[in-house]
Parts: C-alpha cells; structure tokens; sequence
C-alpha cells in the first residue's frame, strides 16, 4: 500500500483496523480486517482531501470513530477539526464536526485537537480542538416524525383516504447533505434517496 497514514486504531471488538490513506486529489480513510482483506473505506469531504490526520479513534462499543483532523481547508482559511462518523447500511455517515479556525500567527501555539470516548457511555466524549478547551460532547440518535396540520385534522376527522395522501418524509444527515425520501411514494433505504439538499 502506498500513502498510507501512520495513524491505526483498532475497534473494540478487534474487527476492524482503521487508517487513512492519499491519493491524488482526496484523502481516504480505510478498513483492514485482521485477515488484510480491505473493506467500508470512505473518501474524506473535498475541504479535507489536504488535511493531516492526527488520530482516528472508536467510540466503546465501535458504532462512532472520531478523526482529529489538522489544517481543514475553509473557504480560504485553514481550521483544525473533529469529525464524528457513523456506519449504517455499508454506508459511512459524517454525523458531526467541531471546527476552529486557526490564524496564521498562532499557528505554531495552537491547542490540541483530541476526542477522547468516555468508556461507559459509548454516545459521550471529551473534545478539544484548537484553543478552545475541551468540552464533553453527549450524542444522541433521536428520531422525529410529523404529520402537516391538514392531515392531522383529516385523521382526527375520520377522512383516512385523504390522509394517505400524506408523504411522510424521512431526511438522513451525511455531512453537509441531506438525504430526502417521501416514504409516503417510495420505501428507499439510506444511503439512497429520492433527493438531496446540499448546504454550504
């Protein structure tokens, strides 16, 4: 393997070891099993193709592995980051990133950029980029549904016909993308999806 970064963390159950890796033009973060069969790698978010990975680290129970991510490239400023991933359906999932700017003259004094996983609670972590300080982070997978007040009235109304009309949207978050599908018109499993808005 070529290009491959010095950073490793083993998950928990020892299933997987992570790494990273370049290529011309983006920054990968790959997946060994102990047997060196290579699977599940993601490519990194365009602004990070030119990052330098500091460490990759799993959460308790290996559902989350944090990156701690150095000079991130932000519409013309360099920050340093920590990113939360997450696999689902053999998809990797960018769920949360905590970002800050760094200035050109304190580059050399900047803080530490860490995300230490509390052990007995695999959704809690301590995290610390640049000057900022540490501060614990407590992650949740919450779900929410909504009806619109015109078919919530047509159910309690009794008019079930055109409460099926409902389309009954479902959004999943990857990074700075969210995946749309109206589960009232389609069944499609995440990561596809009938459309996506894209935020800056």
């Amino acid at each position: 393997l070529e290009a491959v970064g010095e950073v490793l963390a083993f998950s928990p159950d020892g299933a997987l070891i992570a790494t990273s890796q370049r290529h011309s033009g983006r920054h990968d973060i790959i997946f060994f099993e102990p047997n060196a069969l290579r699977h599940y790698e993601f490519t990194l978010p365009d602004h990070s193709a030119d990052c330098s990975v500091e460490a990759l680290q799993w959460n308790a129970d290996g559902s989350l592995l944090s990156l701690c991510l150095r000079d991130v490239r932000r519409s013309n400023t360099s920050v340093d980051a920590v990113q939360i991933w997450r696999r689902s359906n053999y998809h990797w999932y960018l769920k949360h990133e905590v970002i800050q700017s760094i200035s050109a003259e304190n580059t050399a004094a900047r803080g530490a950029t860490a995300c230490l996983w509390d052990d007995s609670d695999p959704l809690s972590a301590l995290i610390s980029v640049g000057e900022g300080g540490a501060h614990r982070w407590s992650f949740d997978w919450d779900y929410q549904a909504s009806i619109s007040p015109a078919v919530e009235q047509q159910q309690q109304e009794g008019d079930r016909k055109e409460a099926e009309n409902d389309l009954c949207v479902m959004a999943a978050i990857d990074g700075h993308r969210l995946l749309l599908t109206p589960l009232g018109k389609m069944i499609v499993p995440p990561p596809m999806c009938a459309a996506t808005a894209c935020f800056p």
